[in-house]
C-alpha cells in the first residue's frame, strides 16, 4: 500500500524572462489539474499524494514548463514521508 505523502514543489525557469509568472503559473495550473490535495504559497506549492502521483506529476511539470517556454529550469522537491502512515499538509498546518 502506498501512503499518501507530502510534497514540496518549486519550478523556477532558468534564462527566460517570466515577469509575470506565466510559466510558473502554468506548472500551478497543472498541479491544480492533477487532482491531488495541494496548497499554493509564495515559494512553493506543497502538494499530497502517493510517491507514484507525485513522480508522474513532476515529470508532467517538466514537460509543462519547457512548452510554456523554458529551454532550461529547477524543479525543487521536499518530500516528507512516514512508513506506515499517512502524511498531510493539512495535519501539520493544526499543530501549528
Amino acid at each position: 500500500m502506498d501512503t499518501i505523502i507530502n510534497a514540496g514543489i518549486q519550478v523556477v525557469p532558468l534564462h527566460v524572462a517570466d515577469p509575470d509568472y506565466t510559466i510558473v503559473d502554468k506548472a500551478i495550473e497543472a498541479i491544480k489539474a492533477s487532482g491531488l490535495d495541494y496548497m499554493v504559497t509564495p515559494f512553493e506549492t506543497v502538494v499530497n499524494g502517493t510517491m507514484p502521483q507525485l513522480f508522474e506529476l513532476i515529470a508532467k511539470l517538466k514537460s509543462i514548463t519547457e512548452e510554456a517556454g523554458a529551454d532550461e529550469h529547477l524543479i525543487y522537491t521536499r518530500f516528507h514521508c512516514k512508513k506506515d502512515h499517512d502524511i498531510r499538509f493539512a495535519d501539520k498546518l493544526k499543530q501549528a
